[in-house]
C-alpha cells in the first residue's frame, strides 16, 4: 500500500477485504482492497479528482479575463 502513496491504519485483513488506509498525498480516509490496488484501481478517490480539477485550472490572470468578458468583476 505504501508503494502507491497509502498508509495502512489497521492489520492486513485478506486481499478481498477492506483495508482502512490514509492518502499520504491528501490525508483522506479510505478503504481500498489490496486486490483492487494490485489490478490497477488506484487507492485514493479524492487524490483522482484533485489531480483532474487542478488540470482543468486557470491561472489567476486568465480566470480574471474570462470572468471580465462575462460581464463579471473578479474581488
Amino acid at each position: 500500500m505504501r508503494a502507491v502513496g497509502l498508509d495502512p491504519s489497521e492489520d492486513y485483513p485478506g486481499s478481498k477485504k477492506p483495508w482502512r488506509c490514509r492518502c499520504l498525498a491528501c490525508g483522506t480516509v479510505g478503504t481500498p482492497r489490496l486486490g483492487g490496488i494490485r489490478a490497477g484501481q488506484g487507492g485514493c478517490g479524492q487524490r483522482k479528482a484533485a489531480e483532474a480539477a487542478r488540470s482543468r485550472m486557470l491561472d489567476p490572470e486568465s480566470a480574471a479575463a474570462e470572468m471580465r468578458a462575462a460581464g463579471l468583476e473578479p474581488l
